[in-house]
């Protein structure tokens, strides 16, 4: 069995099991790494070559300017020494190889892990700049293949936690120091329920890219105290107020309910005419006393010298009809030819005051 066979079941066989497409990339970036160290040394691969200074080689010509190929004939193994990967794909390469150089040290195939020595010459220079090795935790991300926005919000909110740790501590340093433990991980989550005013979803986000974090760091041996079991807060949901009805009972109900007898209906009936009568008495009156104020209003403009305004004729006719005029029949009652000449002197008060209108 290869290494890479065995690599792959002590992948599989891990508690923290990797997902197949992870592992796939793993194999990936594995595979090109012994092609281009095949085809740069003419040798076949043993991890036991493999140093620093092969690392650092590899890192050049990945990201380096692009060598003219022969387009006639080309060497495969020479086009792997002349390929080149961005810079982000670059990081996952190297992740991946750590990850495997790791692995061989394990099962001793290898006495010494290249990355770690290139880890512990840099350890100090970074120790200032990056002392929790987030640039290590992205590279660590991009393994899994995950999109810029979330590797982006997964180091915002452990940046977040850092800045927060350090004004609560008072030390900045606070790995070296042991100040990153299970009570500082606890008081910052009551702070992001309690006080921070954040939204269930966001607080367990939040809290989701700290255990991610903590998790690799553990695995990294960045920290000593197994720290990534930091439960997400439980969502409740807000209860919805529903006002409750009193429903009387039935016997209450009728109590409140107005008698009837045998002469409710009668009663009713008189009561209704009753106010239609006086309704149209109301009427009469209002009609007869609007009429009065018209004379009224007439009058006043008579003597105050104001130009009065008569209505005219409202009769479409042009000139006075004759019952001669109408077939030269005679004795045919005005109101059928003429109505709106008639006089309404002698009618009744109410025929007028109906008229009026």
């Amino acid at each position: 069995m290869n290494l890479l066979d065995q690599f792959k079941e002590y992948l599989f066989s891990q508690d923290n099991k990797a997902s197949k497409l992870t592992v796939k990339n793993y194999l990936s970036d594995i595979r090109h790494f012994i092609k281009w160290f095949e085809a740069q040394y003419q040798v076949s691969f043993d991890p036991q070559h493999i140093t620093t200074t092969t690392i650092e080689l590899f890192k050049k010509a990945m990201i380096g300017p692009d060598l003219p190929t022969d387009s006639h004939g080309s060497d495969p193994q020479k086009s792997v020494i002349n390929q080149r990967i961005s810079s982000r794909s670059l990081e996952r390469h190297l992740s991946s190889l750590r990850k495997f150089f790791t692995f061989l040290k394990l099962e001793g195939h290898i006495g010494v892990n290249p990355f770690e020595q290139i880890r512990d010459k840099s350890a100090q220079e970074s120790a200032k700049i990056d002392p929790f090795n987030l640039k290590d935790f992205k590279n660590y991300l991009y393994v899994y293949n995950a999109s810029h926005l979330t590797i982006k919000n997964y180091v915002i909110d452990v940046k977040q936690f850092i800045k927060w740790a350090k004004e609560v501590t008072g030390t900045e340093n606070l790995i070296s120091e042991g100040r990153v433990n299970k009570a500082l991980i606890e008081e910052y989550k009551a702070r992001l329920v309690n006080t921070a005013g954040f939204s269930p979803a966001t607080i367990n986000r939040k809290l989701s890219s700290l255990r991610k974090y903590l998790n690799w760091a553990e695995s990294e041996g960045i920290l000593t105290q197994s720290l990534s079991a930091v439960e997400n807060i439980i969502q409740a949901k807000q209860s919805v107020f529903i006002p409750q009805i009193q429903i009387k009972p039935e016997k209450e109900i009728n109590e409140t309910l107005p008698k009837t007898g045998f002469f409710t209906a009668p009663i009713r009936l008189v009561s209704t005419i009753g106010k239609l009568a006086l309704t149209g008495l109301d009427l009469l009156a209002i009609a007869h006393l609007v009429k009065i104020a018209n004379k009224a209003k007439y009058i006043y403009w008579k003597l105050t010298g104001q130009p009065v305004f008569i209505k005219g004729p409202q009769s479409v006719v042009s000139k006075t009809i004759t019952a001669d005029e109408i077939l030269g029949i005679k004795n045919i009652s005005k109101s059928v030819y003429a109505p709106f000449n008639i006089s309404t002197k002698n009618f009744s008060l109410l025929i007028r005051v109906l008229a009026e209108f």
